[in-house]
């Protein structure tokens, strides 16, 4: 099995507090050109603001992004995963909270987020990985894509 930890090529998580706005999450994630924010407080993960996050809670209910606090917001149960936990048990994860993005922790502590978009890209190529090494033991020849 494949563990979290090979699929971690970025560790750059952005972390806001549950007292920062709205307005400065979306402000972070546009920036950084990343749909999710980590939301701590006292060094302890208390929620994920999600571009979802920001659609279903925020625009669609008109709420005031300048003056909404991400505590009113978030998304206050989280589900994580260990750096050495398996691969296919993100994409499990995922599947079972109905999320797109899930905190990876080492040692009490995010150290990266996997997106499922992520997990699904390198689960497919490892399957097409797997299938051309079995055409060419099999027939003697790669089948490219």
């Amino acid at each position: 099995m494949i563990k979290v930890r090979n699929l971690i090529k970025d560790k750059s998580v952005k972390f806001l507090s549950p007292n920062a706005s709205v307005y400065d999450a979306a402000n972070i994630m546009s920036e950084n050109k990343i749909s999710c924010i980590i939301v701590e407080e006292n060094d302890q993960l208390v929620g994920i603001f999600t571009d979802r996050d920001l659609k279903n809670r925020v625009i669609v209910k008109q709420l005031d992004y300048k003056n909404t606090k991400l505590s009113k917001v978030m998304t206050k149960s989280v589900e994580t995963i260990g750096m050495e936990d398996d691969v296919e048990d993100c994409l499990i994860s995922m599947s079972n909270q109905s999320c797109h993005h899930l905190p990876v922790v080492q040692e009490n502590k995010v150290v990266a987020v996997l997106s499922k978009h992520r997990v699904m890209n390198w689960i497919l190529n490892n399957i097409t990985f797997e299938r051309n090494a079995l055409m060419q033991y099999i027939c003697g020849y790669s089948k490219q894509n």
